[in-house]
């Protein structure tokens, strides 16, 4: 399937490995130019390195510490400098510890909410502006089905998807008639049974336990790029255990 997407650019948080490269993969492929940001400098140099080989689009490394405003604000000016535009925004980068309430630290809850919440805040405030002045944009925010349904065990990365998916939901609200339209994608930890790719239409296998994370990564990946499109849907996919994907216009 032809996604209409060649041409268009790109930023992609926590991209340098995981679900984050996967989408940076995938979007290259479909003809998308890439910027990239994560921590640590140089396996986001080989990352980009590796895509634009693979791919033969530009990939644009920026060393970014989410948590940090002005490393935020670097990024996307940074990135709207190298590709011209900024066509898709894919909020990404981000994680919290698991735990029950009674072992989760002061230092837990810190953390887990300055990148994993905060750190798509700070982007936002920063690309949303940029979007606006060009008339359209699509923005794509990694939350996570904790966010959606009750876990004793993740509360904490829980309660930071939760404010993620209210974010998304009052954003497209308020940004809809500026042409900007907003996708949430809420991948689980885990798969126990087969379920439907919203970007390719098949039944996915369930994977073996050493295959999980390539898996996560590739299914979200091909629904990232899928939803970065000019196609417009709503669907919902629920298998009981995992994937939630909900689109907001």
């Amino acid at each position: 399937m032809d996604l209409k997407l060649k041409g268009k650019t790109a930023l992609v948080t926590g991209g340098s490995e995981g679900i984050g490269k996967g989408i940076a993969i995938a979007l290259a492929k479909e003809g998308v130019d890439v910027a990239i940001c994560a921590r640590r400098k140089e396996p986001l140099e080989a990352a980009a390195a590796e895509i634009a080989k693979a791919t033969g689009r530009k990939i644009v490394p920026i060393a970014a510490d989410l948590r940090q405003d002005k490393d935020a604000k670097n990024f996307i000016e940074q990135g709207a400098k190298a590709l011209g535009r900024i066509d898709i925004m894919v909020n990404n980068a981000g994680s919290a510890a698991g735990g029950v309430i009674e072992h989760l630290t002061e230092d837990d809850w810190e953390k887990g909410l300055q990148l994993k919440f905060m750190g798509y805040v700070r982007c936002l405030r920063y690309v949303l502006p940029v979007m606006r002045a060009q008339g359209q944009g699509r923005v794509v925010n990694l939350i996570g089905n904790d966010g959606v349904k009750p876990s004793y065990w993740e509360i904490c990365p829980g309660a930071a998807n939760a404010a993620g998916q209210s974010l998304t939901l009052s954003l497209a609200g308020q940004y809809g008639r500026d042409g900007i339209s907003f996708v949430e994608v809420n991948p689980s930890p885990t798969a126990r049974r087969p379920i439907v790719s919203a970007s390719c239409g098949f039944l996915i296998p369930p994977p073996t336990t050493e295959l999980m994370f390539t898996w996560k990564s590739a299914c979200s990946a091909r629904n990232c790029s899928f939803l970065s499109s000019t196609f417009r849907l709503f669907l919902e996919i629920s298998s009981g255990c995992t994937l939630s994907i909900e689109i907001c216009r």
